[in-house]
């Protein structure tokens, strides 16, 4: 398992009406943080490994940025559900901790479906990996079958 974000790295940016964290704040304190890092960095890389990608996500490869920023966002909603449910989220529509809890959820569903991307993230050993649609031309330049092209003009009247 890889922790991809420390416990004081996810206070760093709480909105100021959410109070100081602490080792021994109450109700939350830093060790409670730490154990949601953990736990959603878990979650992070089962949805990654659902869509063919190695993990964990090492820090030399690119979409380590991405990934933390995913593992981010899913403990501050975790945070701000339990100190500050009811801090109003840009336009005042939603909470803030409901605009991160659908961020994070919303990521988790692309990245398992293949629709996001981990940019430079190994692909998983003995897997095929992800896999982009190719035309038949694409896969095979200049192939024919049974000496013409596979591809139908388009600017032919049938």
């Amino acid at each position: 398992m890889s922790t991809y974000l420390a416990a004081t790295e996810a206070t760093f940016v709480l909105p100021a009406p959410v109070p100081t964290i602490t080792a021994s704040s109450q109700p939350l304190s830093l060790g409670e943080i730490a154990s949601w890092c953990d736990e959603i960095g878990a979650e992070v890389d089962a949805a990654a490994q659902a869509a063919g990608y190695a993990v964990p996500v090492p820090a030399s490869a690119g979409a380590y940025a991405q990934v933390r920023r995913i593992v981010r966002t899913g403990v501050l909603a975790e945070i701000l559900g339990v100190l500050a449910p009811n801090v109003p989220g840009p336009g005042g529509k939603l909470t803030l901790a409901s605009e991160y809890r659908r961020d994070y959820d919303e990521t988790l569903r692309l990245i398992r479906e293949g629709k996001l991307p981990l940019v430079g993230a190994a692909v998983a050993a003995g897997g095929a990996g992800r896999e982009l649609p190719r035309s038949f031309e694409t896969s095979n330049p200049g192939a024919t079958i049974g000496g013409a092209s596979p591809i139908l003009s388009t600017r032919q009247e049938w």
